[in-house]
Parts: structure tokens; C-alpha cells; sequence
């Protein structure tokens, strides 16, 4: 979604591709409160509301700052092997390519690690590669055709920092809820039995589908309204 409204607005509007990044920062977890950050973009300075937006009403607790630089250098080292290959690539295909490199280094790791690892989830992989396009490590470029307008990554302003480890990148996460609260499972309420025809008459030559007893009652009111005519 990002890379259509990119490729929409970079050549009719002056701030439009920043501002398309700030929305996507709008919708990415974070701590800075939501009235604080839309202000902002008015070019306002409000305090932290505190009480009023998600943000603010969520506790520390459930959000985990996460240093995604490692999965920077993989983003990028995908980024220039199809760029090598002659390939033009899009937000979506890099981020294919990019899971499929993070399964397959997962088969060496232990169920233990797997389940350490921030960055499982498609949901957190999918803001890794949003926080790097927004903050800078990615860029796009966007290609005109009689037919389209596409919007290709390259190698973003703070590309070679990351690669010199001269600086790092982060993100937020939400924590998964802890199911250790209270140690109790719920039940599920059990299933109640449908009385068939056969239990409620009494009689098994008495039973009969619940369609057949509709029509038979059916064509008796029908008869009836004849005859009272």
C-alpha cells in the first residue's frame, strides 16, 4: 500500500512522499502520543494528552524496543543481490525475498531461538521493512510508463551507515499477551443435543423431517382458506 500511494504522489505533490511515510509511522507502534504527532504535522507543538489515544493509554509494558540493524544489512544485501541480477524490485518482492531468506536461516536454529526471535512473526516483518524504508536505509524510485506508474527501492541515505555499523536502527513491537494470569482455562460450555423428530414424538412411525411437518401444516391452512371461501 505504501508504494502505490508513493508512486501516486511523488511527482504531483511537493512533501507528498514524506508525508506518506509519516502516515505509515502514524500506523507503526511507537511511543510518542497520537495528538502530539498529528500537531506536528500541522506544524503545532501540543503536550502528551496522556489519557486520550492508544498510545498513551498503553502501558510500557506492552510494547518491546527491538534493534532491527541485523535485519537491515539482510534487507539490503537482498536489496543488491537482485539489483546485481539486473532486477528492478518492489516493496512486496523484497519482502518475499527477505522472508524466504529468514526461514531458511531459521532451520538451524533451535525451537528455543525461533521463539526468541522478535522478528518471527509476518506481522513484525512487515514493520522491520516499513521502519527501514521510513527511516532511510531503504529509498524508492519511482518508474513512468504509457501503462503504469511503479515505485522500485534502491539503497536509502543511511544505507552504507548501516552497513558500517556506524549506526542503529529500532523499532517497536507489541508484546504478545502472557497467558499466565491466573492459571485457569476456560471451559467450553457443552454442546446441546438437538431433539430429533423421533425423540420428541415418542414414536418411530410417528417421525418425521421438520420440512415435511412445515408443508403438511402448510397445505392444511391452504385447504382451510378454501373452504371457508
Amino acid at each position: 500500500d505504501i508504494s502505490r500511494q508513493t508512486a501516486m504522489v511523488q511527482k504531483h505533490e511537493v512533501n507528498g512522499l514524506q508525508n506518506v511515510y509519516e502516515m505509515a509511522q502514524f500506523c507503526l507502534p511507537e511511543r510518542e502520543c497520537l495528538h502530539s504527532f498529528i500537531a506536528r504535522h500541522y506544524e503545532q507543538s501540543i503536550a502528551r494528552c496522556r489519557t486520550r489515544c492508544g498510545r498513551c493509554c498503553a502501558s510500557d509494558e506492552q510494547l518491546e524496543e527491538v534493534d532491527i540493524t541485523d535485519a537491515a544489512r539482510e534487507l539490503l544485501h537482498v536489496l543488491h543481490q537482485e539489483t546485481e541480477a539486473e532486477e528492478k524490485v518492489t516493496m512486496l518482492k523484497l519482502h518475499d525475498k527477505w522472508r524466504k531468506h529468514r526461514q531458511e536461516k531459521a532451520k538451524a536454529l533451535t525451537p528455543a531461538e525461533r521463539k526468541a526471535d522478535p522478528l518471527a512473526g509476518k506481522l513484525e516483518q512487515g514493520h522491520a521493512n516499513t521502519s527501514c524504508l521510513v527511516k532511510g536505509v531503504l529509498s524508492e524510485y519511482t518508474s513512468y510508463t504509457a501503462y503504469a506508474v511503479t515505485s522500485y527501492l534502491q539503497e536509502g541515505p543511511k544505507a552504507r551507515a548501516v552497513y558500517g555499523n556506524r549506526i542503529r536502527i529500532n523499532m517497536f513491537r507489541h508484546l504478545p499477551p502472557s497467558n499466565t494470569g491466573s492459571g485457569k482455562t476456560s471451559k467450553a460450555a457443552p454442546a446441546t443435543a438437538t431433539p430429533t423428530a423421533k425423540q420428541s414424538n415418542g414414536n418411530s412411525h410417528n417421525a418425521m423431517p421438520a420440512s415435511e411437518g412445515w408443508k403438511k401444516k402448510s397445505s392444511r391452512s391452504l385447504t382451510t382458506q378454501r373452504s371457508s371461501f
